[in-house]
């Protein structure tokens, strides 16, 4: 009795151990004053990002066998914007890895104003920029929000594979569209 105690407990921590991570989250790369806090679970890589610069976040990962037995796993991520300037765009892009389906993008206060995505990169714009959180996925569980699926495919136990989130910064933007005017006006003077 007591050795089928012992037998359906080990049983258990095997089937707890064995579903309570995802692709074993090997650390991220990136500013010091972004925090990254790990909510993985299951076939489930779930983050939360708290941006206090705009430099891109890269979080690293490690295949597990027990990933490979699904076809996908699903990514998430809560992304808070704690920098005082709004969020112009996100771009998320893979490495190692591709998107087998897409999920939703959701700005808190500001607007979608356009989603492309491809098999290993996302590019969301928002009108106006947003100033506060947004939703990559569904990480808090909402109604008509859809996580990311992510492949695995052509990858084998123990290899590894990138998520890299990036928010160009607002500056740059205006350093870019300052050149196309001052490109303008040099073409339109040469005109005259």
């Amino acid at each position: 009795m007591k050795s089928s105690r012992l037998i359906a407990a080990l049983c258990a921590t095997l089937f707890i151990g064995a579903n309570a991570s995802a692709a074993v989250f090997t650390g991220a790369n990136g500013s010091n004053a972004n925090m990254v806090t790990n909510y993985s679970a299951g076939q489930a890589l779930s983050f939360d990002l708290d941006l206090m610069d705009f430099t891109p976040v890269t979080l690293n990962f490690r295949v597990e066998a027990a990933d490979l037995a699904s076809p996908a796993l699903t990514f998430s991520a809560l992304i808070r914007n704690l920098t005082g300037l709004g969020f112009p765009q996100l771009d998320v892009s893979l490495e190692n890895a591709s998107f087998a389906q897409a999920g939703t993008v959701m700005p808190s206060f500001g607007t979608l104003a356009s989603l492309t995505a491809s098999a290993t990169s996302v590019n969301a714009t928002f009108s106006p920029a947003e100033p506060a959180e947004l939703y990559f996925g569904n990480p808090l569980g909402a109604d008509g929000q859809q996580d990311w699926a992510l492949s695995l495919a052509g990858l084998a136990a123990g290899d590894s594979f990138s998520i890299r989130a990036s928010v160009p910064e607002p500056g740059s933007y205006a350093l870019f569209l300052g050149g196309i005017g001052l490109l303008w006006l040099a073409r339109r003077r040469k005109e005259s």
